[in-house]
């Protein structure tokens, strides 16, 4: 018989314990199960809902874990090409050295031609042991290609070897945001790129409304922020902080002056000029609004400048970049801004070329009541250096003033337009008869017409840029002519830099009857070269006295030139053309350099028949000959050539360059041994320690990369290792601490099932 239990006393109802005792027990078998779950499975969170603070902390954690994962595998594949390139790179050290030994055992008196012949073999396979190994491919990677990785670097070109790769590193993490550099290019292991020509001559571009923010003050650019524009009345902010141009600059101020006032914002060749209109008076200042320093770095900051303007800006020293059109690089357009009160009024001027010989030209606007709208004319005085417009007064606009400049005799040296700077202007508005001046012009135009040469491999070649648009149009037609060059911007940002991929050749550039070469700065034999450093830097030995050698004029008389003292080619030059017993013009000779091409050239246009026109070598100097003007091996000049009414004596380039790389250094050797030439096979050697030198100074950057490399890696993974530890004492199951509450659990679990089978049993008041 089932027990009877008595009458409960309390308050609570059967249903209500009841209720309470199956909670309790489902919240029981729930940590149950979880307890398990985390014991079999080793893990605190299964779900997010687990633990919802430490599940965000774990994605954070895991996630870091796989980036510092890839970096660390990163390293490893890096180290394995640098380990690669190490390896490669002592071969090259000791392909070098042994060319080296077999250069200094012939170099000597006892070595005859045939021995020379047999060692100029082992130089040419030594050519072809280089070039595999420059050629070296690991994992699908050329090792020394530069970031062209996919493209063998070094290929043979007639008896040169040229390098297709660039000198772009290739890059990859270290850590994050950290870059380290996982290759060695060609060209600073082989130096297969000569060095950049182009450092004579900076190129700094003229400022326009298309200039970016971002290249002014020399690549520095402009803080994004806000300026502040006072009349001394009433001041206006300017927001700057999304303009992206200069001309996003003039126009935000433009549209933004003082409250009752007009701003005007012209774009000069070299910046900016801020003004206020004259009739409202006052004292224009410009100022820094907050902490950037917007108007500082726009050269326009100034809080002192009495009258409304105009505050000139200070230069701005814009990158020249891909897309600086050429018209610019080397000058700037004479211009004039022509003002009148109202909207759509204003007209600017510009030359169409550049140079100052555009500055100083006045515009008249002159009232003339028989001039009808639309019927303007203009008087152009280039003499008087003035543009007088006759005008309606009060009606002719200015689009019609514009139209009549553009089509008379004024355009052909200028353009007239409306102003770009005035907020909507079409042109619609009446102009107010004044006056203005032209001013800013400077510099020249590039020479694109006559284009360069560039002598490379043995051959000569003619670059075209007569049609070439802007910086990038010069680059690629340079880029891609078949003369073997890498032209680039230079690291500056103040020139361009042409490179020699041939190597075993001279290399030279010039000019094509024009000035095209020189304004870039790319002549490679200019006045300013030193004479020391002509011939490879051979240099031009002198006479220990008296005279280097005589230029034989056609009157017989002999000037005898003396170069003592001069340093460069133009003090050579000025030797020849100062000389006081050169100065009667029927007999002179001219000394200048080579209209096209390079080298001296002497010109005389002398009728006389006394003597031929030479240059003669004296007191054993070999200068003459070091100047090019004699053949080497002979003590007298060439026959002059005459041409319309002139004979000329054309000196050879003298000033060539060429690479410093391994690969020129044994085809020098190569050549000189089979040449039988001691003196190229000394030079020869020199160019080999220069080589070997330069890859040791590799090999030793390269070793302290692979080091560094070594220690990062190690520390990465003991990152990996406290990242793993936080992970886990984030996410693992703590098991003592888990099998502890899973024992506590099960004991209150059977409590609580006990007690509701208690409760279960038949009252005293269900047996009534």
């Amino acid at each position: 018989m089932t027990s009877i239990t008595s009458i409960p006393s309390s308050r609570v109802s059967n249903l209500s314990s009841s209720q309470r005792l199956l909670a309790q027990i489902q919240n029981a078998q729930l940590g149950l199960q979880q307890l398990e779950t985390q014991i079999s499975s080793g893990k605190r969170i299964v779900l997010p809902s687990d633990d919802p603070a430490a599940t965000e902390q774990a994605v954070g954690l895991n996630r870091l874990i796989d980036q510092k994962m890839q970096i660390k595998n990163n390293i490893d594949t890096s180290q394995s090409y640098l380990t690669q390139t190490d390896t490669a790179l002592a071969n090259v050290s000791n392909l070098l050295s042994s060319a080296r030994s077999t250069a200094l055992s012939v170099i000597g008196t006892t070595a005859d031609a045939s021995q020379r012949q047999t060692a100029a073999q082992v130089i040419s396979g030594a050519i072809q042991q280089l070039s595999d190994i420059g050629n070296q491919n690991f994992n699908g990677r050329y090792l020394f290609a530069g970031s062209q990785a996919g493209l063998a670097p070094f290929r043979a070109d007639g008896a040169n070897v040229k390098y297709s790769g660039n000198d772009t590193a290739l890059s990859s993490l270290s850590d994050l945001s950290q870059l380290f550099q996982s290759n060695v290019t060609g060209a600073a292991a082989f130096g297969a790129l000569s060095a950049g020509i182009g450092g004579t001559v900076s190129l700094t571009p003229a400022v326009t409304a298309s200039t970016k923010l971002s290249d002014l003050n020399g690549g520095r650019g402009v803080s994004p922020g806000s300026i502040k524009i006072s009349d001394g009345v009433s001041t206006t902010v300017v927001d700057l902080s999304h303009a992206v141009t200069v001309g996003d600059v003039a126009a935000s101020i433009v549209a933004h002056p003082p409250q009752g006032r007009t701003a005007r914002a012209d774009i000069t060749p070299t910046g900016l000029s801020i003004s206020l209109d004259a009739a409202g008076g006052g004292n224009l200042s410009i100022t820094q609004d907050g902490n950037a320093s917007t108007a500082a770095d726009l050269g326009i900051l100034n809080s002192t400048h009495i009258g409304p303007g105009p505050i000139v800006g200070q230069p701005q020293n814009p990158l020249l970049t891909l897309t600086t059109p050429l018209g610019n690089v080397i000058g700037a357009r004479a211009e004039v801004f022509v003002p009148s009160p109202g909207t759509s009024t204003n007209i600017v001027l510009q030359a169409k070329r550049n140079g100052a010989a555009y500055n100083g030209y006045t515009v008249n606007l002159i009232d003339d009541h028989t001039v009808a709208v639309g019927h303007e004319t203009v008087s152009y005085d280039t003499v008087g250096k003035s543009i007088t417009v006759d005008v309606a007064g009060g009606l002719t606009t200015a689009k019609n003033v514009v139209d009549a400049i553009d089509n008379s005799p004024a355009a052909a040296d200028f353009t007239a337009a409306l102003d770009p700077s005035q907020f909507k202007n079409d042109g619609s508005g009446a102009v107010a008869l004044s006056s203005a001046t032209t001013a800013g012009g400077g510099g020249a135009l590039l020479d694109q017409a006559a284009g360069l040469q560039i002598t490379n491999g043995g051959q000569t070649y003619t670059i075209d840029i007569s049609h070439a648009q802007t910086v990038e149009d010069l680059l690629n037609s340079l880029n891609g002519s078949q003369a073997s060059v890498l032209a680039e911007i230079n690291p500056t940002g103040t020139g361009i830099d042409v490179h020699s991929r041939l190597s075993g050749s001279d290399f030279a550039i010039g000019e094509n009857g024009g000035v095209t070469a020189t304004q870039l700065g790319l002549r490679t034999l200019t006045g300013a070269s030193q004479l020391s450093d002509l011939n490879h830097g051979a240099g031009v030995p002198t006479a220990s006295s008296g005279a280097d050698f005589l230029i034989q004029r056609k009157d017989g008389y002999q000037l005898r030139v003396r170069l003592s003292g001069a340093k460069t080619v133009q003090d050579a030059i000025d030797k020849i053309n100062n000389d006081p017993n050169n100065q009667i013009a029927a007999s002179k000779v001219t000394a200048q350099l080579a209209a096209s091409g390079n080298g001296i050239v002497l010109t005389t246009t002398d009728t006389s028949s006394v003597s031929p026109f030479a240059v003669i070598e004296q007191n054993g100097s070999t200068a003459a000959e070091s100047l090019g003007l004699v053949p080497a091996g002979r003590t007298q000049s060439n026959p002059s050539t005459a041409s319309a009414g002139a004979e000329t004596i054309a000196g050879k380039d003298v000033n060539p360059q060429e690479t410093t790389s391994a690969f020129n250094a044994l085809i020098r050797l190569k050549t000189a041994l089979q040449s039988n030439d001691t003196a190229g096979i000394t030079r020869a050697v020199g160019l080999i320690d220069s080589s070997s030198n330069q890859l040791n100074l590799t090999r030793a950057e390269l070793g302290a990369r692979e080091e560094s490399l070594t220690a990062i890696s190690t520390s990465l993974a003991n990152e990996q290792n406290n990242l793993q530890s936080s992970l886990s004492s984030t996410v693992d199951t703590d098991i003592a601490a888990a099998i502890t509450q899973l024992t506590a659990l099960q004991t209150s679990f059977t409590a609580t099932l006990q007690l509701t089978a208690a409760l279960s049993k038949l009252t005293l008041l269900n047996y009534l």
